[in-house]
């Protein structure tokens, strides 16, 4: 397998996680929401899609679709990852 086919596979994969936080939000969302709970599984998804989608950049060669596909998980995983520290900091404020 060459480097360019790797770097396809890890883009792809690096949506995953995305996948991953929005079925999680969906499931665990309701009266009951427990963010001690949802808040450590959004921030190890989007960091592990962050480690795929920068090695997935890493790999390929410079081909618009295949730098399109890394860049699109490297945002999502971010937009996620953001959308977590806001949740965190929620939590955090509505403690007192």
């Amino acid at each position: 397998m060459d480097k360019s086919k790797t770097g396809v596979i890890l883009g792809a994969s690096s949506l995953l996680p995305v996948l991953l936080s929005i079925t999680t939000f969906y499931i665990l969302r309701g009266p009951d929401f427990q963010p001690s709970l949802a808040i450590p599984i959004y921030i190890i998804s989007s960091i592990f899609g962050l480690i795929l989608s920068s090695i997935s950049l890493w790999l390929t060669k410079p081909n618009k679709f295949k730098l399109l596909i890394g860049s699109i998980g490297v945002i999502a995983n971010l937009f996620i990852l953001v959308c977590t520290f806001l949740l965190l900091f929620a939590y955090g404020m509505s403690e007192k």
